[in-house]
């Protein structure tokens, strides 16, 4: 039985799939071991013909760059630019609803875009908006069954790089209902116990901190 929010709603399942990733404490489970950081992008209209050929670019490839707040890019079928990245914060007590400046973040994006493509100096954001990603303490991801009946399975805290690594979980998880094997349950990432992590204030200033220096690392 699972009580989700302030109402108390119940849910009576024979099994549990936790595939909530940064969402996950709010339904009471490894809110001491996966904190929610908010991350931004956005995406342009999409782009003329002359503007797609003043970017002289040769492949589709979507890439990223190799700092610790990282930027993201990727051109969609109808020639639109998504970028993201260059923030990350977290908000008082798990917060999933949003406490920063986005329209401050949104300026900072497209800055960096019409940094890497100064041709585009006239294009403006169709819009902007915030999300969740699950971060630990050592960076880890986790996927297994846990609970008394071993009915409860995981698969979570992708520190980023859930967009690939759930559809894996994904995999690993269906092999454990179905008693079957799966290479990965022979990794660290299966059944990883994730870290401890204190309550506020400790968090909001431990969070605060990490992400603030991984800002200076990129400014340095």
């Amino acid at each position: 039985m699972l009580s989700v929010g302030e109402s108390a709603h119940q849910v009576t399942a024979k099994n549990i799939v936790l595939a909530t990733n940064a969402y996950t404490s709010k339904l009471g489970y490894f809110k001491n071991q996966v904190v929610p950081i908010h991350v931004q992008t956005a995406v342009t209209p999409p782009l003329t013909a002359s503007q797609l050929e003043s970017l002289e670019r040769t492949s589709d490839i979507p890439y990223y760059d190799d700092r610790s707040v990282l930027y993201h890019l990727v051109f969609t079928p109808d020639q639109r630019i998504v970028i993201g990245g260059g923030s990350a914060e977290y908000c008082w007590r798990n917060d999933l609803e949003y406490c920063g400046d986005l329209s401050k973040i949104s300026t900072l994006m497209l800055n960096e875009l019409k940094r890497i493509y100064p041709s585009l100096a006239d294009v403006q954001f169709e819009d902007t908006w915030d999300g969740v990603i699950g971060i630990t303490m050592d960076g880890m991801p986790t996927v297994g069954v846990m609970g008394d009946h071993k009915n409860i399975y995981y698969g979570l805290a992708y520190n980023g790089q859930g967009v690939t690594l759930s559809f894996v979980f994904g995999q690993v998880i269906a092999a454990l209902a179905n008693d079957k094997n799966h290479a990965w349950l022979d990794t660290p990432y299966a059944h990883n116990t994730l870290p401890f992590m204190p309550g506020e204030p400790y968090r909001w200033i431990g969070a605060t901190a990490m992400t603030g220096y991984y800002a200076w690392q990129d400014r340095k």
